[in-house]
C-alpha cells in the first residue's frame, strides 16, 4: 500500500465520521425539538436521549482540578448556567440577572460580567444561545 493510498482511506475514513457524527448531532437536535415541544418521543427515541443524559451526568466531574493560585469565591460554572437559564427566552432582561446573580454570590456586576463572557460555546447552545 503506498503512502497516497493509506492517506486517501484515512481521508476517506475521516469524512465518513464527520458524517456519521453529523447526523448523530442532528438526531439528538430533533429529539432535544421534541422534548421542548412537548411531543411524545419514540420508545428508541427516549432511550437515546436516557443514554445521552447518563453520558454526560457521568461525565461530571466530582471536584475541579485543582489550579495554582487563589481559589475562586464562586462557581463560576453554576453562574454561567444561572444566567443563561435567566436570560433564555427573555425571562429575564441581561443587566438584571447580572445584578442579581452578583448580589447572591456577593461579588460585583463587573466580575460576573467577566465570568458570563467566559461561558463555554457548549452551555450557551445547551440554552439554545448560538
Amino acid at each position: 500500500m503506498t503512502t497516497k493510498s493509506r492517506l486517501s482511506y484515512w481521508d476517506a475514513y475521516l469524512a465518513e465520521e464527520a458524517e456519521v457524527a453529523e447526523r448523530q448531532r442532528a438526531i439528538a437536535r430533533a429529539i432535544a425539538q421534541k422534548l421542548l415541544d412537548g411531543t411524545p418521543l419514540h420508545h428508541a427515541e427516549a432511550m437515546v436521549a436516557a443514554a445521552i443524559l447518563r453520558g454526560w451526568a457521568d461525565a461530571l466531574k466530582d471536584a475541579p482540578q485543582r489550579k495554582r493560585g487563589q481559589p475562586p469565591l464562586f462557581n463560576h460554572s453554576d453562574a454561567q448556567m444561572l444566567y443563561l437559564a435567566y436570560v433564555s427566552e427573555g425571562h429575564m432582561k441581561k443587566s438584571v440577572a447580572l445584578a442579581k446573580i452578583a448580589e447572591q454570590y456577593g461579588v460585583t456586576v463587573e466580575a460576573m460580567k467577566d465570568c458570563i463572557k467566559k461561558a463555554p460555546g457548549g452551555m450557551k447552545a445547551f440554552f439554545g444561545k448560538q
